[in-house]
């Protein structure tokens, strides 16, 4: 067993910092009742527990991992929360069905993203997980006239969507460079970053 707890261990600082014994816990006995299974303990799926537990709680929730909670990609992340979306909002909208509605729905769904970075840091305090929470933004760089012109088109392009500076914004080169040194950011006119608070 020491040797699996080791293991388990290795695997990240989280799991090498946290101080619960990292053993395994028993197989289910056989067949168990439940409202709601949900399969996997990493944070996708401890995040639906805590919040079922929290809208309904009379739900009985089993939640199966194979290994341990956290033993996945969630135990090796970064330690970092995002809003940002491997699709545009125009992918959404035309996901959503397109026209009026499907632009509504991807607008909804992208607030939603953004919403869900806050509601991170509201949980770690109701539930008093000292977890060093800091909402930093995120910040685009452009290093050349390529960037540049591609970082430009997505801050028109969230414009056009409605998002406001409180969601996205330009920085230029000074400003940039303010916040981060990265060569060929705020040296000459191409630098520049697109900046989500």
């Amino acid at each position: 067993m020491t040797d699996l707890v080791e293991r388990y261990r290795s695997r990240s600082l989280w799991l090498d910092t946290c101080e619960d014994d990292l053993t395994p816990r028993p197989a289910l006995p056989g067949d168990v009742e439940c409202d709601v299974a949900i399969v996997g303990g990493g944070l996708t799926g401890l995040w639906a527990a805590h919040h079922l537990r929290r809208r309904a709680p009379d739900c009985r929730i089993l939640v199966l991992e194979a290994e341990i909670c956290g033993f996945g990609a969630s135990g090796r992340n970064g330690g970092w929360c995002s809003a940002l979306f491997p699709a545009s909002l125009s992918q959404l909208a035309e996901q959503s069905g397109g026209g009026a509605a499907g632009r509504a729905q991807a607008i909804a769904q992208y607030r939603t993203m953004i919403d869900t970075v806050d509601e991170v840091g509201r949980s770690l305090d109701q539930l008093g997980v000292d977890a060093h929470f800091a909402k930093g933004g995120t910040l685009s760089l452009a290093t050349n006239p390529a960037h540049l012109q591609r970082l430009r088109a997505q801050v028109h392009s969230q414009r056009d969507w409605g998002f406001g500076p409180e969601d996205v914004r330009w920085l230029n080169g000074h400003e940039a460079r303010e916040r981060v040194r990265i060569s060929g950011v705020g040296e000459s006119a191409i630098g520049g970053a697109a900046y989500t608070p």
